[in-house]
């Protein structure tokens, strides 16, 4: 079949062949949708994704394990899975939620709080480290004794916790901005993968030549994934 003869086919049965592409799509995003309720694919990503970023953050301790268990430790009571099954908009929350027990007791986890708040400045992170037993005890320390020197070192206190503080709610929003995108990107692959693959099996058998078997195949594949989308439009719409 030369190009005329697959438009003039494609004109004459267009609706049958939309037909099949949005089954195929649907179909696609079914099978992806039981995947991902089924099976811990969410958890294997985020575990990974965590854990490289937290190997690219905290290059200077590299102690993976031990700053990855400690973060579970505070945001969920070291339940592994219940932390990685989590969406990542709740899986970031958690980790807010951990960061803020290690801001408040930064001697006790300084691993967690140094890789959670990379790139701040050391002197600010090293000034609250220092702040023994808890930041809590340390204002109410400075706050006891008033003179100017205690008035003084409140204030760098204050600032070091605000300035970490707010590098460490920075790192997190990059956390979940990256970690979404790749969730995202990885779904809309396999979706036209996956799409692709059913169109060629199930015109296998079809009388249609290959160009309008190829076209039906990459045509379900780019649909699959907005298939996708706007069920998870209507979904957050219930």
């Amino acid at each position: 079949m030369n190009i005329g003869e697959f438009v003039q086919d494609l004109a004459d049965s267009w609706l049958n062949y939309l037909a099949g592409i949005v089954a195929l799509s649907a179909v696609t995003m079914a099978i992806l949708q039981t995947a991902k309720d089924l099976l811990p694919i969410r958890r294997a990503f985020q575990r990974r994704f965590l854990r490289r970023w937290i190997a690219r953050k905290c290059q200077e301790s590299g102690d993976v394990e031990s700053i990855e268990g400690s973060l579970i430790d505070l945001a969920t009571d070291g339940e592994v899975h219940a932390f990685y099954d989590l969406p990542i908009e709740q899986l970031c929350g958690q980790i807010a939620a951990a960061s803020q027990i290690a801001l408040d007791f930064p001697a006790q986890h300084e691993k967690l709080l140094r890789c959670l708040a990379a790139r701040a400045p050391r002197h600010f992170l090293d000034e609250l480290i220092h702040a023994q037993p808890s930041m809590r005890v340390a204002f109410e320390e400075l706050q006891r004794r008033d003179s100017a020197e205690s008035r003084a070192q409140l204030e760098q206190l204050a600032e070091a916790k605000a300035r970490v503080t707010h590098q460490i709610q920075r790192n997190i929003d990059a956390l979940q901005i990256a970690a979404t995108y790749q969730w995202k990107f990885g779904f809309q692959i396999a979706s036209f993968v996956l799409s692709f693959v059913l169109a060629l099996v199930a015109t296998s058998s079809s009388t249609w030549p290959w160009a309008t078997r190829l076209f039906v195949a990459l045509s379900s594949g780019f649909l699959a994934p907005i298939a996708r989308d706007l069920q998870a439009r209507l979904q957050q719409v219930k």
